[in-house]
């Protein structure tokens, strides 16, 4: 996919937040604004074996415990939004062709009052992240893996896993001591029964 197909707004790099806070290397910020003037904030976690873990939430939801749950309804081009992401992604792969994504399809409100088991299955944004996912990143650079228990999903560099066999195991074992229960992420911002 060409960055040029794709109708994002324009973002820019606001430099490093979080430094070496093991697994993650360092934190990348960006920020866009949209057409109706709301800023986003895109946090992109460098981790070991060029392994990039992309996050975003409206900038007025920066302190709030439910940032990444959050829906807007604001009505404000979702597509393009999606997009963007997409390009800051793109973006680091012109810096490095080896990167490797991950990310979380985060629970609705809605979701979060679903059955336990249930809460974090196959999300609304999961399902929307992971047809995207497959359309814009080509199998044939990409080994696309997903987990819908969790509604997490990996874009492996087929051009990192040639240079290390043992990458996916590397990733799932850094990945499981940083986010060790997915499902406690969330717990703080459960919904009351």
């Amino acid at each position: 996919m060409q960055s040029a197909e794709l109708k994002g707004y324009g973002y820019q790099y606001c430099g490093i937040g979080l430094r070496n806070n093991p697994p993650v290397l360092k934190e990348h910020i960006y920020s866009f604004l949209t057409k109706k003037n709301n800023r986003y904030i895109v946090r992109v976690e460098e981790h070991n074996n060029d392994l990039y873990i992309v996050k975003f939430h409206l900038k007025n939801h920066t302190n709030s415990a439910s940032k990444y749950i959050i829906l807007t309804n604001f009505q404000d081009a979702p597509r393009k939004i999606i997009f963007t992401y997409i390009l800051i992604g793109l973006s680091i792969v012109a810096k490095n062709p080896k990167a490797s994504f991950g990310f979380i399809g985060s629970p609705t409100i809605k979701e979060l009052s679903r059955d336990e088991k249930e809460r974090l299955s196959n999300t609304k944004r999961f399902r929307i992240y992971t047809k995207l996912a497959f359309t814009l990143f080509n199998p044939d650079n990409y080994q696309h893996l997903q987990d819908q228990s969790c509604s997490s999903y990996l874009l492996l560099s087929k051009t990192k896993l040639k240079e290390n066999k043992l990458l996916l195991q590397e990733i799932q074992s850094s990945l499981e001591s940083h986010y060790l229960d997915i499902d406690s992420m969330f717990s703080s911002i459960l919904p009351s029964v």
